[in-house]
């Protein structure tokens, strides 16, 4: 008997992180790498690599001062350069672990808080068939905010069990892992870390968990390493990088709450519109559905849960809804919560199916509530596998990153572009990554000025205006042409 539980689960966990695999790895490092975040962190991260300072990342060879967030994920991705040279994969891979860990996080927490393995199977199957989660800026990319949305997963679960658990020992061991992922969470993405502590705190409230917490040593020493290692390590990058406390107010707090920056001012319900109109469009039905579930549920830890979702939820829409600066991918710490709350629902008629009786005496087949889960999650995905398959040729802005795929094609063949000279103008650190990476390996390109050219110059160019600016200011020669890439020979001014 014990030997088939233990071959079920077994056979259960193979099938799920054989499923969540493909949506999260496949062709990870296939698309072009990101203009902005994801460049500015992959240029922070290969200066690490080289200079080994780990505590001031640097940009061009000065201390970052415009993405001020403390480093873990940059540490980590530093981490896999170390592993597997400079690469677009080493940058993501933080990220995708990230997701993977909190699809294990939600099925472990269902699985032993809940005896509900297929509750946690279910709401981690809606996670990664969201188009959003599973894509730009989350687990696809080597952004801040799958690895943040894991730690925050990790300490509203954490704390939920900390509050539920009657084993003393228990109790206090995940008070203090809440506060380890807690610190993990501010670590990567500073005060965006803390911005579910609202819905908790309203939460010990209404539950009358206060008296026990703040009565708790744990809480304290919980608390003493958070601001021991956060405010250390402030002041210590303060020490070595003087205004850098100044800019992160200006970069994280006063600056985008208060302010617009850099053109991202929406309406207040721009949050909610964009959830149920295009990022989690598929599933944002079920999610109200599951809540009344929870909230009616004869199982009082279930309801206590619901509860903690919804505060936790509304708590963080209305601090983002409140910033004068909205980006849309603020919302992806909430997609393991709404995903949950869906997965209530889909559960509940799971359950249904799988105890209704008459089905099976008429029937005698056990197999009817898995074939209802293969209706209900084979087309999307289908789809999320087709869209991860398909990169990068369905990726937004395909021809706009066309000279990062002829730089990461230079790469993986080893094309000989050394003496070659780049041309481009604007901010695009994604671009120079590459040509880090081609001057690594030993390829010397080097960027010049459109107006310095000289005889006998081979450039690299792809954008329109300085393809017109040379065609009309020297004589030149195609060597290559690849799409809207131009490799050309400078013959005379």
């Amino acid at each position: 008997m014990l030997n088939n539980r233990l071959f079920n689960k077994t056979f259960k966990i193979i099938i799920f992180l054989s499923i969540i695999y493909f949506p999260i790895f496949l062709h990870l490092e296939a698309s072009a790498i990101r203009q902005w975040d994801e460049s500015r962190l992959a240029i922070n991260a290969f200066e690490m690599w080289q200079n080994g300072n780990f505590l001031v990342t640097h940009f061009c060879g000065e201390p970052e001062m415009w993405g001020t967030k403390p480093p873990f994920l940059i540490w980590l991705q530093t981490f896999f350069m170390t592993i597997l040279g400079p690469s677009v994969l080493a940058i993501r891979l933080p990220s995708a672990f990230a997701g993977l860990f909190t699809c294990i996080a939600m099925l472990f927490f269902f699985d032993r808080i809940f005896k509900k393995f297929w509750l946690g199977f279910i709401s981690v199957l809606i996670l990664v068939t969201t188009n959003v989660y599973i894509g730009y800026h989350a687990v696809r990319t080597g952004d801040y905010d799958a690895l943040l949305t894991l730690f925050t997963t990790i300490y509203i679960l954490s704390f939920f069990t900390s509050l539920e658990l009657k084993d003393t020992k228990r109790k206090n061991q995940c008070l203090l892992f809440f506060f380890l992922a807690l610190t993990l969470a501010v670590f990567t993405k500073g005060v965006a870390g803390l911005l579910f502590i609202p819905g908790l705190f309203i939460y010990t409230i209404i539950k009358k968990h206060l008296k026990w917490i703040i009565s708790n040593k744990y809480f304290y020493i919980g608390i003493g390493v958070f601001l021991l290692v956060i405010i250390g390590y402030y002041l210590l990058r303060e020490a070595s990088n003087p205004g850098y406390l100044n800019a992160v107010y200006n970069n994280e707090l006063g600056g985008r709450y208060m302010e617009t920056t850099e053109g991202h001012k929406h309406s207040f319900w721009f949050f909610y519109e964009s959830l149920i109109n295009k990022r989690f469009t598929l599933w944002y039905l079920f999610v109200p559905i599951g809540l009344l579930i929870g909230f009616v549920h004869k199982d009082k830890k279930i309801k206590n849960f619901a509860i903690l979702l919804a505060l936790s939820i509304i708590s963080y829409l209305l601090v983002i809804s409140s910033a004068q600066t909205k980006i849309e991918w603020y919302d992806i710490p909430l997609f393991p919560l709404l995903s949950i709350c869906a997965g209530i629902a889909v559960f509940w008629a799971f359950d249904f199916i799988k105890n209704f009786s008459p089905l099976y005496e008429k029937t005698g087949v056990k197999l009817f509530p898995y074939i209802f889960l293969f209706l209900i999650f084979i087309s999307p995905y289908r789809q999320i596998i087709h869209k991860v398959y398909s990169t990068p040729n369905e990726y937004p802005w395909h021809e706009f990153y066309q000279i990062g795929y002829f730089f990461k094609k230079a790469i993986k063949d080893k094309t000989d572009l050394s003496d070659y000279y780049f041309i481009e103008e604007g901010y695009h650190p994604e671009n120079l990554f590459y040509m880090n990476i081609l001057n690594e390996k030993g390829i010397k390109i080097s960027y010049k000025k459109k107006e310095d050219l000289a005889p006998n110059d081979k450039v690299i160019t792809y954008q329109n205006e300085i393809n017109q600016y040379i065609k009309t200011h020297y004589e030149w020669e195609f060597l290559r042409n690849d799409k809207n890439v131009e490799v050309i020979r400078i013959k005379t001014e």
